[in-house]
């Protein structure tokens, strides 16, 4: 691995425990380097208990993959946009013809709308729109409807600061179309 270019080496690996029997998740580091005076390469190794960032990656996708048409992280500096995660069927409906936040809410809503509701939706949806309500609240939510191959279905968008440095914005999208139906049952 080292002639390779490789001076590190992350392992990930899962295990059951002796002591506790339970199940375990692992990563062992291998850092080499070539010792100056004897040219032998060198290796220094560790292992570190990975149990609790493994479960959360876990719980995370299965939550998202359920859950969520996407996950998307936005810089409202730059005003730029970042799809983390989008399911595989939300994504002829996600925006991500350019990583212009404005411009791809723009072009993803005149796509699925018509014009005079697309004009609504653009200007509640627009970034210096979604700041202000952020100054207001801890969260702003826009519910929409779209058409997606003659069926309805009911979105909504939460914006929200991903930490309290207020750097980036997370920005998720649910379906609520089943809501939407029961409650009008109701």
């Amino acid at each position: 691995a080292f002639q390779a270019g490789k001076a590190e080496i992350a392992l990930n690996f899962r295990y059951i425990a002796r002591e506790t029997d339970e199940l375990r998740w692992a990563t062992s580091y291998i850092y080499l380097a070539q010792n100056p005076r004897t040219g032998s390469v060198e290796a220094l190794a560790c292992t570190l208990d990975a149990t609790e960032e493994a479960l959360s990656r876990q719980i995370m996708s299965r939550i998202s993959d359920e859950d969520y048409d996407y996950f998307a992280l936005l810089d409202p500096r730059k005003g730029v946009i970042r799809f983390v995660k989008v399911r595989e069927r939300c994504k002829a409906t996600t925006p991500t013809a350019t990583r212009d936040y404005d411009a791809d809410i723009q072009y993803a809503f005149s796509q699925l709308m018509e014009p005079e509701e697309c004009g609504r939706c653009v200007e509640a949806l627009k970034l210096d729109r979604v700041l202000r309500e952020l100054e207001r609240n801890d969260t702003y939510v826009y519910p929409f409807t779209i058409e997606v191959e003659g069926s309805i279905q009911k979105k909504q968008l939460r914006y929200e600061w991903l930490d309290e440095s207020r750097d980036l914005l997370l920005l998720t999208r649910i379906d609520i179309t089943e809501a939407f139906l029961r409650e009008q049952e109701q």
